[in-house]
């Protein structure tokens, strides 16, 4: 039984191109991770760069150039592939993979990992896939549960067993997808995920206004108030250029976290 679960957490990261304001997620998450203790982030993008790898304060830069394509699933498996051999995974019990716009209430994952114990292959939000994209182009595969990129858990067996078996991973398959059919093919004691649950997707709390918008960070704050969330997801109106509305409603979120959860003494 765990009492100091330490929770290692890789957050896929890359530089903005328009206004996606990734930068400033950067920031904002990363004031807030630093505050739990057991717990260590690392957020991880591509650069062009002459080594391999590159870690620089809590940002892991890897030699490429991002892409959907396999880009998010190759620079996933390379940060993996980091943390592996230069053994930081052996000082953790889990890893969890997230994302820029996700936020995480570690407070309330390490009580989840404490009761449960620590899951193989789980995640925020199991999905059940049922659609082409993503390098799916035929039916083949649809009824895979796999747990969403917004945040992935998986034991630290799991990361070194995908990486000892890396030529099994389907490298033309959307990520989340992919390591479901990873497990699904070549680890089925680990499938389908666990699904942590206390999931929410944020909506839009800007409402349009004759001049401009007006922000009710009163409703925002309502609508996650006393519910125990573990992951928020920041994408409100599912815009990829110009993030802005997204970067608010964050800090207004991690400002309540703050205040409310995770008092530092």
């Amino acid at each position: 039984h765990h009492k100091n679960m330490k929770i290692l957490h890789l957050v896929l990261f890359s530089n903005s191109k328009r206004k996606e304001c990734y930068e400033e997620m950067q920031k904002l998450t990363e004031q807030y991770y630093q505050k739990f203790e057991n717990v260590k982030t690392i957020y991880y993008k591509y650069a062009d760069i002459s080594e391999d790898y590159y870690l620089q304060d809590n940002i892991l830069i890897i030699k490429g150039e991002e892409s959907f394509l396999p880009g998010v699933l190759d620079k996933t498996l390379k940060a993996f592939e980091y943390v592996v051999q230069n053994k930081i995974i052996d000082q953790y019990d889990v890893v969890v993979r997230s994302n820029i716009s996700t936020i995480i209430n570690f407070d309330l994952l390490t009580k989840y990992f404490e009761t449960n114990g620590i899951p193989h292959y789980a995640g925020a939000k199991v999905e059940n896939l049922q659609w082409e994209g993503g390098g799916i182009t035929d039916h083949k595969w649809f009824g895979t549960q796999f747990a969403c990129g917004i945040s992935i858990v998986l034991s630290t067996y799991a990361v070194r067993y995908m990486i000892m078996n890396k030529n099994n991973i389907r490298m033309d398959i959307i990520d989340d997808v992919s390591i479901a059919i990873f497990h699904k093919e070549h680890c089925p004691s680990a499938y389908p995920p666990v699904e942590i649950q206390s999931y929410m997707y944020l909506q839009c709390f800007f409402i349009p206004k004759d001049h401009g918008t007006i922000f009710n960070s009163q409703g925002l704050i309502e609508s996650i108030k006393n519910r125990n969330i573990t992951f928020y997801r920041n994408n409100a109106l599912f815009n990829w250029e110009d993030r802005r509305m997204d970067v608010i409603q964050m800090k207004h979120i991690i400002d309540y976290l703050d205040a409310t959860y995770h008092k530092t003494p």
